[in-house]
């Protein structure tokens, strides 16, 4: 039996908040989630899809923005904890629904 880091396997909560239009459609406004410290973003946001899959069958992906901590994620974005991920719609002259102009797609 090997020793392992208990600290590289750190579990850590982060939480996942829906604008307007995806809180009608998901039943909630905010969500602690449970992640690995470390996690990349896009990894959590594919979870989110595959739990949410109500947001991909009435949206088209290319309205869907995000950020974290009300930043735009770097390809090598990693979540910590306390982290919030924010997801919303783009719409044509309003801008995203109840984040303004944090997030982005």
């Amino acid at each position: 039996m090997t020793n392992t880091d208990s600290s590289s396997m750190k579990s850590v909560v982060v939480y996942l908040e829906f604008d307007q239009d995806l809180q009608d459609l998901t039943g909630t406004s905010r969500v602690p989630v449970e992640v690995t410290d470390g996690t990349p973003f896009f990894m959590l946001l594919q979870a989110i899809l595959d739990s949410y899959p109500a947001i991909i069958h009435r949206y088209d992906l290319s309205i869907l923005g995000f950020s974290v901590n009300g930043s735009r994620p770097n390809p090598h974005a990693t979540l910590s904890a306390h982290d919030v991920i924010s997801l919303g719609l783009h719409k044509e002259n309003t801008g995203f629904n109840g984040f303004k102009d944090e997030i982005y797609h």
